[in-house]
């Protein structure tokens, strides 16, 4: 989540202030889950590798969106 001053804040519409909420939610969402997937052990086979690889790189691509 990136820091805004009160002022900026107070500027924005209700809307503007809104989606900017949900947009910073939706990341820290989607931050929680690549920390989670990072933090299993259980990739013994390459298989499983690829598969770990394969879901950060998607959690990128919709982090990227916001």
């Amino acid at each position: 989540m990136s820091e805004i001053s009160e002022t900026e804040i107070r500027s924005m519409t209700k809307e503007q202030n809104y989606m900017r909420g949900y947009k910073d939610g939706k990341s820290d969402v989607l931050d929680k889950i690549r920390d989670e997937i990072r933090n299993e052990q259980n990739m013994d086979y390459k298989c499983h590798r690829k598969t770990y690889d394969n879901c950060l790189r998607i959690i990128d691509k919709y982090k990227e969106e916001v």
